[in-house]
């Protein structure tokens, strides 16, 4: 989760971000970026973060890529050329679990 909360922003960037600019800054983001889309990947998967059942709807077509991005036993420089070529889903995965990452990470307790 302290990885996710240091690079909440440029997650944020790359949700607003066009598919030109998404694939560029997943190209040349550095490894803890990457790890942390990778994270957001596996906490979906895992069924860690709430999320509404419309993005799961919307997210079940994308349940492949997920997987390969979320997979342990392979090496950043194959997902980072496999989400740069299928970026798409990147988009799903944000809108579905951005709004609660917030939540999460910036409560005032």
């Amino acid at each position: 989760m302290k990885r996710i909360r240091l690079t909440y922003h440029t997650l944020h960037v790359l949700s607003a971000a066009d598919p030109k600019l998404r694939k560029a800054i997943i190209a040349n983001c550095k490894e803890e970026n990457f790890k942390s889309i990778c994270d957001c990947a596996l906490n979906v998967l895992r069924i860690n973060s709430s999320m509404s059942a419309c993005s799961k709807r919307k997210l079940r077509p994308y349940k492949n890529s997920l997987r390969k991005v979320a997979d342990k036993s392979v090496s950043l420089s194959p997902k980072r050329k496999f989400t740069s070529h299928r970026s798409r889903f990147l988009l799903q995965l944000q809108s579905a679990i951005l709004s609660t990452l917030a939540g999460l990470l910036f409560r005032s307790c």
